[in-house]
This record gives C-alpha cells, sequence and structure tokens, in this order.
C-alpha cells in the first residue's frame, strides 16, 4: 500500500514533466487545471480539464489529469471511467506506433491507478496488465531505468519481491537523470521495502540509508516552501516505515512547517501519532488540521478509526457518516461505522454497515459482521462470518506476521468461534507488535478472560484499555 501510494505521486510527477504544448486555449485550461491541483482545489479542477478536454478530446494528458482530480475528490468511479477512456487513447496509439516507449510507460501507469481506484478484485488483475506493460517497453529500451523502476514497484505490488530487488538493481546500476533525485531515492525506498519484506533487515537498513541520503538532498535542494514540505514528508514516511516514530512525527513537523497546507502531511502526522504512539488528542487536532484544508473522506475515517478506538462512539458514528457523505465507497469508513454502531448496541445496523461489501477480503469486516450477527441470534451466519474473518487473517499473517491489524482481528474471530485461548494469545501478539489496537486488544482480552473465569486479570486489562484512553 505505501510504494502503491508512493508510486502513484510519482505517476503524477512524471505525467506533470511530460507536458505537451497544446493549442493556446486548451493549454490554457489545462495549465490551470494544474494551478487548482497544487491549490488543491480539484473540483474546480476537473471542470478545467473538462474544458481543455472538449477543445483537444485526444489529448491523453488532459484525462489523465481529470482522472488524478477525481481520484484526490474520492470519486473513484467517476476516475475508473476516466483512466479507462486514457487506457484506450494509449492503446490506439500503440496499434499505430508498437514502439512508443511513452504510450507503454502511460499505459502502465493507467493500471497502476486502475488498481488504486477500482474495485478491490480487480487489483491483482490490473497490476499484472501494469507489469506487463512496463516489460513491453523494456524490450524496446532495456535500459530504461524509470521503465525498471515502475517494474519493480508492479512486482512488489504482486509480493514477487526478489524480482522486485533485481529490477531496482538494475534501473540503480543505470542510473538516472541528475535532474530528478527523486528517482534513485524511490528506487532505493522501494528495495528496502522489498528487502523488509523477504527478512533481509541489514539489507533493507541499507537500501533505506541510501534513499534517506538521498531525501536530506532533496532538503537541501528545495527551492519552495511547499518542494520542501514534501521533502521533509517523504522523509516522514520513509521513517515511519522503519518504526523510527519519533524522528518520522519530526520530520512531518518539519513538513508542515514549511507549508502548513500540506494536508498529506497533517493526515499522516495525525494518524502515526493517534494509531501509533497512542498519542490520541494530539493525533485528532492534526486530523483537524488537515481537514481545515479540505474535507477529505480518508481523514474522517481517521478520526472515526480513533474515536472507535477511545469509545467515542457517537463521534465515531458522526465522523464516518461524514466520511461517507464524501465516498460512499470507502470500505474502512464502514467499518468503522459498524464497530460505533455496535459499540451503542444498534445492532442490525450496524450489521447493514458491514454487510455494504458481501466480496469483501477485508477480515475486520467480517468479524464485526460476526458479532453483530451473533447479537441478533443468528448464530450459523455469525460462525460463517467469523470463520471467513479467520481464514484471511491467518492468510495475512503468513505475508506480515508483524501486523497488529491482522493479530487483533484474529484474536476476534477466535473469540468470536469461542477459541479464548488461542484469542489470548493473539491479543498479546498484537499488543507486542504495536500500538496499532492497542486499547482494543486489552479491553477484548478482559472480555476473554472474563469468559474464561479470570476476574482479577480480567479487570486489570480492561482498566489497562481505560489507563490508555478508553471512555466507553
Amino acid at each position: 500500500m505505501k510504494v502503491g501510494f508512493t508510486i502513484a505521486l510519482l505517476a503524477v510527477a512524471v505525467l506533470c514533466a511530460s507536458a505537451i504544448a497544446q493549442e493556446q486555449s486548451a493549454q490554457y485550461w489545462y495549465e490551470k487545471g494544474q494551478k487548482l491541483d497544487a491549490n488543491q482545489s480539484y473540483e474546480d479542477a476537473v471542470q478545467a480539464y473538462e474544458n481543455a478536454i472538449k477543445l483537444d478530446p485526444q489529448n491523453s494528458e488532459f484525462l489523465e489529469r481529470k482522472a488524478l482530480s477525481l481520484y484526490f475528490l474520492h470519486r473513484n468511479q467517476e476516475a475508473t471511467e476516466s483512466w479507462k477512456k486514457v487506457l484506450q487513447l494509449y492503446n490506439e496509439t500503440l496499434l499505430k506506433n508498437p514502439k512508443d516507449i511513452k504510450s507503454w510507460m502511460g499505459k502502465g501507469r493507467v493500471f497502476t491507478m486502475l488498481a488504486i481506484s477500482d474495485r478491490a478484485e480487480l487489483r491483482e488483475t490490473y497490476r499484472i496488465e501494469e507489469l506487463n506493460a512496463y516489460e513491453q517497453g523494456l524490450q524496446i529500451a532495456p535500459q530504461n531505468s524509470t521503465l525498471l523502476y515502475f517494474k519493480g514497484s508492479a512486482l512488489y505490488e504482486l509480493k514477487r519481491y526478489d524480482e522486485a530487488i533485481t529490477a531496482s538493481d538494475q534501473a540503480l546500476k543505470i542510473g538516472f537523470d541528475p535532474s530528478q533525485p527523486w528517482m534513485a531515492d524511490g528506487v532505493s525506498h522501494l528495495k528496502g521495502l522489498a528487502e523488509a519484506a523477504l527478512g533481509k533487515k541489514n539489507d533493507s537498513v541499507q537500501s533505506y540509508q541510501e534513499a534517506l541520503k538521498g531525501s536530506d538532498e532533496a532538503i537541501k535542494k528545495a527551492n519552495s516552501p511547499q518542494n520542501l514540505s514534501e521533502a521533509w514528508a517523504q522523509k516522514g514516511m520513509m521513517l515511519e516505515e522503519q518504526g523510527n516514530y519519533n524522528e518520522s512525527i519530526k520530520a512531518f513537523d518539519n513538513a508542515t512547517n514549511a507549508n502548513p497546507k500540506n494536508e498529506m502531511a497533517w493526515m499522516f502526522k495525525g494518524f502515526m501519532l493517534a494509531n501509533w504512539m497512542g498519542r490520541y488528542q494530539e493525533g485528532l487536532a492534526a486530523l483537524d488540521k488537515a481537514l481545515e484544508i479540505r474535507p477529505a473522506a480518508s481523514v474522517w475515517e481517521a478520526k472515526a478509526r480513533i474515536f472507535n478506538e477511545l469509545g467515542r462512539y457517537q463521534d465515531a458514528t458522526a465522523a464516518s457518516d461524514k466520511a461517507l457523505a464524501l465516498n460512499q465507497n470507502l470500505t474502512t469508513a464502514w467499518r468503522d461505522k459498524g464497530f460505533a454502531l455496535f459499540g451503542l448496541g444498534r445492532y442490525q445496523e450496524a450489521s447493514d454497515a458491514y454487510s455494504r461489501d458481501e466480496n469483501t477480503d477485508d477480515e475486520s469486516l467480517w468479524a464485526g459482521r460476526g458479532f453483530a450477527l451473533a447479537n441478533l441470534n443468528r448464530s450459523g451466519e455469525a460462525i460463517a462470518a467469523f470463520s471467513k474473518s479467520l481464514n484471511i487473517s491467518e492468510t495475512a499473517l503468513q505475508e506480515d506476521n508483524k501486523s497488529a491489524h491482522a493479530w487483533f482481528w484474529k484474536g476476534e474471530a477466535l473469540r468470536g468461534l469461542g477459541r479464548y485461548q488461542e484469542a489470548l494469545k493473539a491479543y498479546n501478539r498484537s499488543l507486542e507488535t504495536g500500538r496499532d489496537y492497542a486499547i482494543s486488544s486489552w479491553k477484548s482480552k478482559g472480555y476473554v478472560l472474563k469468559a474464561l473465569g479470570s476476574n482479577s486479570e480480567s479487570n486489570a486489562a480492561l482498566a489497562k484499555a481505560k489507563e490508555l484512553g478508553y471512555q466507553g
């Protein structure tokens, strides 16, 4: 996910850098859209790009920028439709000229964004198509380091980590244009992620150090407050991925000091403070700063999750509703709403929220659904939901056994199935792994201990949840 977001940002940078001048009036609207994007005025930007497209409907860059603005607005269905139109234009170009490198790169970039914006069940298919596009381009230009970088990213998303490292090494060996230092930093970052996924800790640390050196250079060379802010934010994300949270927060502080309107920096900072460090009130304050810049579904969803962890279920319901008003398809907001409604004892509504996506592969939605169904005395359906959640959690833990999220929801599924001793072990692993779901893990651990008759230990666990900030 993290690397996918980074590559999506890089795709935007590549798109901006490759702009081709069109007739004056179309170019005017295109450039106006870019300026509006830079100010995060995405609604107005969409209109500007539409004006440009009317004047030049065959320009793929105009369509891409419109799709990106729609994506930033969380209007994913419209964004997906726009990406598919862009894909059609690239296919038409490649039919005429199969050796057009820019079109192969553009086609891969479109599949990157489709994997993010379209339905989850199509994600792997899009990633395979993305990889195929970059490989087609590399057949024509095998020394193109940018294509190798993007190929490595696609391989990483497909969990083909060894191949991702090989592609990254090839890109680094060839080198990049000195005017685009972020490329080499991005490759080192990608390589570090892949090495970490394979458990190659020492190699990963070395790759991250190379990437961080690049970030420091970008910070030194930043020629505007906006560029300086983005460089600090990028460094903050890399430090967070290494678990260096205190230094990461300092980097995000520098990012927001350089540009107080850096919405993404405020959002990451808020999420980290609350979920990774247990500093909930500071986290909520940072998210409020992001919302002052732009009401975003992802930020309201982050607030809803924090409110749920604190047991502030009315606030969580309101925040999740605000998120869903902006993006009805935000699955995590439906999970948050279900969690909050369950906490309020509104079990049927909770079940409806959790059941919004019948094909979800999110273990938290299935576990939440199980508890709601159990409280509605639909035990057979509840057991099936818990079993589904458990299977998804176990698969996730095979890929990353340090996920506090997966360990917690595995514990919830086991608790729902009455397998209390196993649930205790899962909650303990979640608590050992990180602060994510720390309050909920202590709270659920208390429930399980009570079910096992260990009342004093149960009270101690529930007291720990209160000590950490639980107010329910």
